[in-house]
């Protein structure tokens, strides 16, 4: 009898501790945006029309002013005359919220990986030096952690979170009353 009474509270316990469901996703404001981790390496590049949509941190060095825009890469910004500063270029490095600049290469964090880039042969993409995973994953924002469905272990194999956007699905009256 006890023996059967502990094979049903085993069996119970186990069926209360099914993984996340499709449903489940949908209680999370933010979605990853998934890079395959070989695709990293091969992700920064120059690019000279580009818009700035939103801009983060800004670094001055020089007459150029290097502004940031969260997950996408680095604009740079001619400031030579500062009443009529225009863009030179563009850095698309997906995952970057961070830069800095030291004997004219630009540092920066590519998703979870380190790059440095030579400023010198803009713009001929250099990376002189890339440190791999270095960095904590990307968490959304206004969170301190990577939610569990997004978890590596329960993600494609070998990718990286290198943004977060806003999911489609999110309903917030539901979950968050």
């Amino acid at each position: 009898m006890k023996l059967k009474i502990y094979i049903i509270i085993i069996v119970f316990l186990i069926l209360s501790c099914d993984k996340q469901t499709e449903l489940d996703i949908n209680k999370y404001k933010y979605m990853p945006v998934l890079l395959k981790q070989a695709d990293l390496a091969k992700s920064v590049s120059y690019k000279t029309d580009r818009k700035i949509k939103s801009f983060d941190k800004i670094y001055l060095k020089g007459d150029k002013i290097y502004v940031n825009e969260k997950y996408e890469g680095i604009f740079i910004i001619n400031n030579q005359d500062s009443l009529n500063p225009f863009i030179e270029g563009f850095i698309k490095i997906p995952g970057c919220i961070d830069l800095a600049i030291k004997n004219n290469i630009l540092y920066a964090d590519n998703a979870v990986d380190l790059v440095a880039i030579n400023l010198n042969n803009l713009p001929e993409i250099n990376i002189t030096e890339r440190v791999s995973s270095v960095f904590p994953e990307l968490t959304p924002p206004n969170q301190e952690s990577v939610p569990y469905p997004y978890l590596i272990g329960n993600r494609p194999d070998s990718t990286v979170i290198v943004a977060w956007e806003l999911n489609p699905n999110y309903k917030e009256n539901i979950y968050n009353d």
